[in-house]
């Protein structure tokens, strides 16, 4: 049996027992138990480097998108849910640089907005089940 590379990084195993903790809001045994192997078995966080512009461009994105998803859920509720669903693929910004931490940040963004539901993505893009307006 193959020992995960985490075993040996005891910083990633505690902060990810602390942040299933907080997420549970529970502290059984079971539930601790659980957590400890979800820490133990989560591949190891990677050191590299991400892009700046990257992380700046994201950080920009971020309340740009907080704000959309507000807007949205609040035509929702006051609309009703009268829209039609559209499919499109989109390809990935220029600031994720193929990045995997980039891309997977990006794609939780889309993914916040109540008519956005990401369905896959690939090396071009992303493909995107959008509910619009009628």
């Amino acid at each position: 049996m193959k020992i995960p590379a985490s075993f040996y990084q005891p910083p990633q195993i505690l902060s990810i027992l602390i942040f299933w903790i907080l997420i549970t809001r529970s502290l059984s045994p079971g539930n601790l138990l659980i957590g400890g192997l979800v820490a133990v078995l989560m591949p190891p966080i990677s050191t590299r480097r991400v892009p700046i512009q990257g992380i700046i461009a994201l950080l920009i994105a971020t309340p740009r998108t907080l704000l959309q998803a507000m807007a949205e859920a609040s035509s929702m509720v006051s609309q009703g849910f009268r829209s039609r669903s559209v499919i499109r693929k989109e390809p990935w910004p220029a600031w994720t640089t193929r990045d995997p931490l980039l891309q997977f940040s990006w794609v939780v963004l889309l993914a916040l907005t109540p008519r956005t539901l990401v369905l896959s993505s690939s090396d071009e893009g992303i493909t995107l089940h959008v509910e619009t307006s009628r």
